[in-house]
């Protein structure tokens, strides 16, 4: 049975409903409520640092797939791919492995699709991250806010997407969000906008680049202070060349773009020291 809107991450889900604050103070009514909550509750009990490992092993440590929630099929999902972006810029520098792959292979885990095809199939082999645990008390909603958004990656592969994700964030939920992986291209005004709505740096920010967009490049020089960059690379084109005449061009260019890669890494890694 596929989830409910409840238990499922959408992009414009989980926002701060009017008139509400969670950091308000309590009226001597709800002060009573919480207290009683936690008296009476054999989980509230527990020493904090217990509920915190409780919340982690919950809702904590996933990456997860944001993706428009009208289309069919289509909730957020715990990311469930053996490969990692990191692995697959590995692959994507490996003669031997393109030799290996035919053209277009579903296997060739370079292509993000192939990579996360079992995350995005439809249910019952999606994971789902279940916010039920938000909804039992204050209490449980204010400890679980930093596990859901500090310790998720939380992964984009359309920027009107992220956009419109990131501006539904409330200031609570910018506070505790760390790490964000851009799986396509960057486009412009991109990270102009993440540095108004970012009140801190991000500890992470994994961006997927092709290199031959040099506006995608210099769109990434303007990223906002992070605790740490990946810049994953892979180049589409090169790594599927066709003639063997244009191989030795084609791979020229390609450990060209693999430098380029690694430089934009280091001085975006420089800036972040100065910041």
């Amino acid at each position: 049975m596929p989830p409910t809107q409840s238990d499922t991450v959408h992009s414009d889900e989980v926002q701060q409903r009017p008139g509400f604050n969670i950091d308000a103070p309590m009226t001597p009514r709800q002060q009573a409520i919480y207290e009683s909550n936690k008296a009476s509750s054999p989980l509230l009990r527990l020493p904090p640092e217990v509920r915190l490992a409780i919340w982690e092993l919950l809702i904590g440590e996933n990456t997860i797939h944001v993706v428009r929630h009208h289309l069919p099929f289509s909730w957020s999902t715990i990311c469930q791919s053996p490969v990692t972006a990191s692995h697959a810029y590995q692959l994507s520098r490996c003669p031997a492995y393109e030799e290996s792959m035919d053209r277009g292979s579903k296997a060739d885990m370079r292509c993000w699709i192939n990579r996360h095809r079992t995350c995005i199939e439809r249910p019952p082999n999606t994971r789902y991250l279940d916010l039920g645990i938000l909804t039992l008390c204050r209490l449980t909603y204010m400890e679980t806010m930093d596990t859901i958004w500090r310790t998720n990656t939380w992964t984009f592969s359309c920027n009107s997407l992220f956009k419109d994700w990131l501006l539904t964030r409330t200031t609570a939920q910018m506070r505790y969000i760390s790490r964000i992986h851009l799986d396509r291209c960057v486009t412009r005004h991109l990270f102009s906008l993440l540095a108004k709505r970012k009140e801190e740096p991000l500890k992470l920010l994994q961006i997927y680049i092709s290199p031959d967009n040099l506006g995608q490049i210099a769109e990434i020089t303007k990223c906002p202070p992070a605790g740490k960059i990946e810049v994953i690379f892979f180049d589409w084109k090169v790594a599927h060349a066709d003639a063997e005449n244009e191989s030795t061009s084609q791979m020229k260019l390609w450990e060209r773009s693999v430098a380029v890669a690694e430089e934009l890494h280091v001085s975006l890694m420089e800036k972040m020291r100065k910041c």
